[in-house]
């Protein structure tokens, strides 16, 4: 019995993540009735996509100890441009592959400069970044476009028993890059890098070739974000991503579900139940009809917890 409950309080130890979702979760069901509500539940489950797919995102760049700012210039951009290719009556379909290639290009030229410049990450997407903003007010001249096409809509909101098919694809992505991570040459180069990138480098390993991808790959899950959210609202503009918010709750979602910000350490599934513990929290905020304002310093307030347990964690392991 004792051995049983030693491996129960471990295995919550390592993984946080499950804690967090439990304590925020019972919270809710207790003092607040109406959260249970059928009607909330599913419009939590139609929120749910693109928090998932962002923390997913952010971690490509956490897993090497970066920080990639431009995240949410890629979403406003891409969203935007998603909106004048349907206006101009182009095929949905290839609407969004090319919303995907954007995406996919973006993360190689933030990589690419990273990589070349040797300077650190942030510098280098806060400066693409305002690029990427200033050329989707530019070519969209600040325009939204509303009213999207029904073929386009329906790649997420068409329903598969019941739910949007968007649920299904973040749910899909979670075993995707968990695999990645922890199956693949590819995933294994990544962690190995974030640990320790001249260990790595001096191995064999192709750690210039995992910079450059890392922030790739981010890009293009910016995209699938960017079309989720797109679709999910039904407008298409250049705000769309929150612009910086959403790098930072990305990085919430990954910090609060084990990811370390040094690099070397990420933990999938604990980002999935990260991204829905900040969402109940959101959704508790409404159900108070406290200021929506609240919801920022409270995501501060998770962050610097997550960053400090962390960092005691890290300590005692290295202590």
């Amino acid at each position: 019995m004792k051995k049983r409950i030693s491996k129960i309080i471990g295995f919550l130890s390592e993984n946080m993540a499950v804690v967090y979702f439990l304590i925020v979760l019972c919270f809710a069901l207790i003092f607040f009735p109406n959260f249970a509500n059928a009607n909330n539940i599913r419009a939590l489950i139609r929120q749910a996509p693109v928090p998932i797919v962002r923390g997913l995102a952010v971690s490509f760049i956490l897993i090497l100890g970066n920080v990639d700012l431009s995240l949410g210039y890629i979403v406003g951009f891409i969203s935007v441009t998603q909106g004048m290719m349907l206006d101009a009556g182009m095929n949905p379909a290839v609407v969004i592959l090319i919303g995907l290639a954007i995406g996919a290009l973006f993360g190689l030229f933030n990589g690419s400069l990273v990589c070349l410049l040797k300077v650190p990450s942030f510098i280098v997407t806060l400066g693409s970044g305002y690029i990427f903003y200033g050329l989707a007010l530019i070519i969209s001249n600040g325009m939204q476009y509303n009213h999207l096409n029904a073929d386009y809509r329906a790649f997420g909101v068409t329903k598969l028993f019941g739910y949007q098919l968007m649920i299904f694809y973040a749910i899909a992505l979670v075993f995707i890059v968990w695999w990645v991570y922890h199956k693949t040459i590819f995933g294994r180069t990544l962690i190995s890098t974030g640990l320790n990138r001249r260990a790595a480098s001096m191995s064999g390993l192709k750690t210039k070739t995992a910079l450059v991808a890392s922030f790739t790959i981010a890009g293009v899950l910016s995209a699938l974000a960017s079309i989720l959210l797109t679709i999910r609202s039904n407008a298409a503009q250049t705000s769309l991503g929150g612009l910086g918010d959403f790098t930072f709750e990305g990085v919430t979602a990954c910090v609060l579900g084990g990811t370390s910000l040094n690099g070397g350490k990420v933990k999938v599934f604990g980002i999935f139940l990260a991204a829905l513990t900040i969402m109940i929290i959101e959704n508790l905020i409404t159900i108070m009809k406290v200021n929506r304002y609240f919801y920022q310093p409270v995501l501060g307030v998770i962050i610097l917890m997550a960053v400090l347990i962390d960092s005691i964690k890290s300590k005692r392991s290295h202590g």
